[in-house]
């Protein structure tokens, strides 16, 4: 089960009809966003989609900012714990720490593919408290990175003329693979993951050791 599957059953068998009806809102104002943009959708729209009068979605949502909100905030709060997770299980080495880090970022956008491409397309449109949020887990994350990689170094296990160069190039793989993976291509989800783990480490190994 996803981290995203698991907020649903968490959320629809906690607070009953009234936040399954919020995810059904959610959900297709993200397929309407995917496949329209943001701009372009409307209440209405996503009202009708719902099978909802605007009066019953309004009840849910004061606004389509705040669904586009709730959208992009929820799936940066998702990547943050399953970025958190992964170091927590990964131990001290910084070469399991990174191999961890770079299959939880990757598979959090191969298993996440519409709502990956719809954050990073429309996170310029938010408010500026969900921007502020969304700008802050994605500083963490590259922050995380670049302290693991700098104790790669001081250990001796990486080489990296620059590592904040080297760790902007493994972020920005992992984040665009939402736009080009297919689940029903030749590698599945945990295969794309542990590739691209893998790539990142032999990015940052030693010359001996590539």
């Amino acid at each position: 089960m996803t981290a995203i599957d698991q907020e649903r059953l968490e959320r629809t068998t906690t607070d009953g009809a009234v936040q399954h009806t919020s995810l059904r809102i959610e959900e297709q104002a993200l397929k309407l966003f995917y496949e329209h943009g943001f701009k372009t959708t409307t209440m209405r729209e996503i009202a009708l989609a719902c099978d909802l009068t605007p009066g019953a979605l309004y009840n849910h949502f004061a606004s389509k900012d705040e669904l586009l909100s709730t959208l992009i905030v929820g799936i940066h709060r998702r990547m943050d714990l399953l970025l958190e997770g992964a170091l927590d299980d990964a131990g001290d080495d910084p070469v399991d720490q990174l191999k961890s880090f770079c299959r939880a970022h990757a598979l959090v956008h191969a298993d996440n593919i519409t709502e990956a491409r719809v954050a990073n397309r429309e996170i310029g449109k938010l408010s500026p408290p969900a921007l502020e949020r969304c700008v802050e887990i994605r500083r963490k994350a590259t922050t995380q990175l670049r302290d693991i990689v700098n104790r790669g170094c001081e250990a001796g296990v990486f080489d990296v003329a620059n590592v904040v160069v080297v760790c902007n190039l493994i972020l920005t793989m992992g984040m665009s693979i939402a736009d080009w993976y297919r689940p029903n291509g030749d590698l599945n989800k945990e295969e794309m993951a542990e590739l691209h783990g893998e790539t990142a480490l032999r990015m940052v190994s030693r010359r001996g050791q590539r």
